[in-house]
């Protein structure tokens, strides 16, 4: 018994071991790249964790959200969902 409860914790270690490793780190900023725009159609802001939902898991836009500029008030305009 003793055994599996150390395979089984040992299994755990290196399971977070790997997801730890896979978090990703800080925006590398490249000389010369400056602006990053990202288009989304249909995507409003309150379903980011970015902009406070914390409901959601956004990782990958709250990282580039974080480590760069983030705009509070944005307005489209020509707003066109075609089908």
């Amino acid at each position: 018994m003793a055994t599996i409860a150390a395979v089984v914790g040992l299994a755990l270690v290196v399971a977070a071991l790997v997801g730890w490793s896979r978090l990703p780190g800080p925006v590398r900023r490249e000389p010369g790249l400056d602006v990053l725009l990202i288009t989304i159609d249909t995507l409003r802001a309150d379903a980011l964790g970015c902009y406070g939902n914390g409901t959601v898991e956004t990782p990958w836009i709250d990282r580039l959200a974080a480590g760069g500029v983030r705009f509070e008030q944005v307005h489209a305009q020509n707003v066109v969902t075609l089908p």
